[in-house]
């Protein structure tokens, strides 16, 4: 009996699937919207469908449909919380391994990283790098050292001005894309 309700639910999802894709098909020629738009929606109508037979086909087989949420709602969780941090680790060790072949500043000198829109911005002289971030030195109101560990990615975001020494080096772009120094 249990496999004979199995076998209607993907019957039925299958003439649903059919129907709605068909339906979906005329929409579009009455309608006439972008055949690009075509193809997503006609995904989700299939997702959905494939997604609501495994719920059903585990309501079936006794399977509580609130065990199979939460597992599912925190594996998607887990997945989306490693994504976001593997991105950020290998967006630190790329940014490195780009400052020391592309270096825009050398160790000791004094660089300044300017956030856009405000006047000021994170100062100190170049003291470390490691794969995740870069150590500055500075000094603090009451003249004691504090280091600032600045993570290798925001060099990549943000306008870095280097104070070598009594001058400002800064690069700028030529017209045919090659950078020039401008010292």
């Amino acid at each position: 009996m249990l496999g004979i309700q199995i076998v209607l639910i993907i019957t039925g999802a299958y003439f649903l699937n059919f129907f709605l894709q068909r339906l979906l098909v005329r929409f579009q020629s009455i309608r006439k919207f972008n055949e690009s738009l075509m193809i997503p929606l006609s995904g989700c109508i299939r997702w959905f469908i494939i997604i609501l037979v495994v719920l059903l086909i585990c309501r079936q087989l006794g399977i509580s449909l609130t065990l199979v949420l939460t597992s599912v709602s925190g594996i998607l969780m887990l997945v989306a919380i490693g994504f976001v941090a593997a991105w950020s680790v290998l967006s630190n060790v790329s940014c490195a391994f780009l400052l020391l072949v592309f270096p825009p500043f050398n160790f000791g000198d004094t660089i300044e990283i300017k956030d856009p829109e405000k006047e000021s911005g994170i100062k100190g002289k170049v003291v470390g790098l490691n794969l995740f971030y870069t150590t500055l030195k500075s000094t603090d109101a009451e003249g004691s050292d504090v280091f600032i560990r600045v993570p290798n990615n925001l060099f990549f975001q943000r306008v870095i001005v280097c104070h070598s020494g009594d001058h400002t080096e800064a690069l700028k772009v030529s017209m045919h894309g090659s950078f020039v120094d401008s010292k």
